[in-house]
């Protein structure tokens, strides 16, 4: 049969098009082939526990000390431990603490986890007026979770702050200007920064290596 001149257009349309977008789509194809390697490299690279390790240790060092009517959980007498340095208003906060909960409940018999804010805030009081370690930990991923102030406030109401919070809150601030922590969440590991390049949930890599 023969091609009239509308159906050749439509014929060398129909090639056309997607010859188009593949010139158009074909370098962000290439670039893509190109970064998932290296992102396949750079995961294998972070959850290499002996790498990680020798990054940490690294890193700057610190004594992370005791401080009276901090938050402490898991095992006391470990000794490893997980320092976190938080801000209840601290959006990126909330995504590591959410992180870092997985941790506990895979080391809690295992790794001491210890909790300091940055500043006295009225949360932060609250939260340790709770007393109970177990009971503060739930506070703090609700109010993460849902900072609804009203809501959490009718489940934790408000308690008149002893004098011993209010020492031990003002402690954990000095602390952290003294080390000059600058931005939260930090984390240390056994008295190390973790490393920027990684994040908490990288640690459980390195945790399983050292712990066995």
């Amino acid at each position: 049969p023969t091609l009239n001149v509308p159906n050749l257009q439509l014929l060398t349309l129909g090639f056309a098009i997607p010859t188009a977008f593949w010139l158009f789509a074909k370098p962000w194809w290439q670039k893509s082939q190109q970064l998932n390697p290296t992102k396949q490299e750079l995961n294998s690279f972070k959850m290499d526990g002996e790498v990680f390790g020798s990054l940490l240790e690294k890193s700057k060092f610190v004594e992370t000390g005791n401080i009276a009517g901090e938050m402490v959980l898991g095992n006391l007498d470990s000794d490893h431990e997980i320092l976190m340095i938080t801000n209840p208003f601290c959006k990126p906060c909330a995504k590591a603490h959410k992180q870092l909960e997985s941790l506990f409940w895979e080391f809690a018999e295992t790794v001491r986890f210890k909790f300091r804010f940055v500043s006295p805030s009225e949360i932060a009081q609250q939260i340790l007026m709770l007393q109970n370690p177990t009971t503060q930990k739930e506070a703090l991923a609700e109010w993460y979770a849902n900072s609804d102030s009203k809501s959490w406030r009718k489940k934790y109401p408000t308690k008149t702050i002893s004098s011993e919070v209010e020492e031990s809150l003002k402690r954990q601030a000095i602390w952290s200007e003294t080390h000059e922590v600058n931005y939260t969440p930090t984390f240390f590991i056994n008295g190390y920064e973790l490393p920027q390049l990684y994040s908490i949930e990288n640690t459980k890599f390195y945790l399983r290596e050292v712990l066995g």
